[in-house]
């Protein structure tokens, strides 16, 4: 089994230089010591919105007796197919009226491929309510439209470029997150090609994704126990069913229609969706 250790100071110095490549230390990128009495405000914005992204790290010490876990967040996806964006605009208004959200992601497509021109005018229309709301922009599958957009992250699924060659597209300062489903082997070779966070599912039947694969909890649990990367659940996720993936170890729920197809309306989801987490014992 291989352990892949965190020092905190460290994480904090690497949101201040990096702003995404704080989640995994790897040899070659071990940065300073922090400054003594540094603080959020003292970071650049950018790093600030990532740091209400990223929930705080596992910190191991011996044998991992200990662990430290902060609170879960919403991860809110699009729906598959958005024609009227305007419309869509105030729906995502409102969902962030609804409570605490983590990231959006753009997710749009035309058959199996991603479509361009749709994921440009959602990206543009949503991100100044993103950037005002300290809420991570994520784009699916496009290392390169996520670059031009200046967007926070791109995600990658298991058949996409690879994470090393999607890091040299985008540099540095990006999230990249890696579709896993329920593979632990895979998620530490994504780690180790420099992915920020890992996403794990379907846990449950869902209608976005057709090619899905039956992930187990209990991956949610490992990856807690022996992974310093985030971990997002993801796959037709609801109010009925989240309890149990955050209990096994989600640090992020993956949510789309269940907020977006929820009966009283995306605002009235997310305010439900935050009140599961806060009932939650980490």
């Amino acid at each position: 089994m291989i352990f892949l250790p965190i020092n905190p100071a460290h994480l904090f110095a690497r949101l201040n230089a990096h702003f995404a490549q704080n989640v995994m230390m790897r040899p070659s990128k071990v940065p300073a010591p922090i400054a003594a009495g540094s603080c959020l405000q003292d970071l650049p914005e950018p790093a600030q919105r990532w740091i209400t992204f990223l929930p705080a790290q596992n910190v191991y010490t011996g044998r991992m007796t200990e662990t430290t876990r902060e609170r879960p967040r919403l991860y809110l996806i699009t729906p598959p197919k958005i024609d009227d964006v305007p419309a869509f605009v105030d729906l995502f208004k409102a969902a962030v009226a609804g409570g605490d959200m983590a990231s959006l992601q753009v997710r749009l497509k035309d058959g199996d491929d991603i479509d361009m021109a749709a994921t440009r005018a959602v990206a543009q229309a949503v991100k100044p309510i993103c950037n005002v709301n300290n809420i991570a922009l994520f784009i699916n599958d496009s290392p390169q439209l996520a670059r031009a957009l200046e967007a926070d992250g791109v995600h990658l699924g298991a058949e996409d470029m690879d994470i090393a060659e999607a890091r040299k597209l985008v540099g540095e300062d990006m999230i990249i997150g890696a579709t896993c489903k329920n593979s632990r082997h895979q998620a530490l070779i994504a780690g180790e090609a420099g992915a920020d966070y890992v996403a794990f599912g379907a846990f449950y039947p869902t209608e976005t994704k057709a090619d899905t694969v039956q992930a187990d909890p209990e991956t949610l649990t490992w990856c807690q126990m022996f992974l310093t990367l985030p971990c997002v659940a993801i796959g037709g996720i609801t109010l009925g069913n989240a309890k149990p993936l955050l209990e096994a170890g989600a640090d992020f729920l993956a949510v789309s229609s269940g907020v977006w197809a929820h009966k009283d309306g995306p605002a009235a989801a997310v305010a439900m969706f935050n009140r599961v987490i806060d009932e939650v014992e980490l």
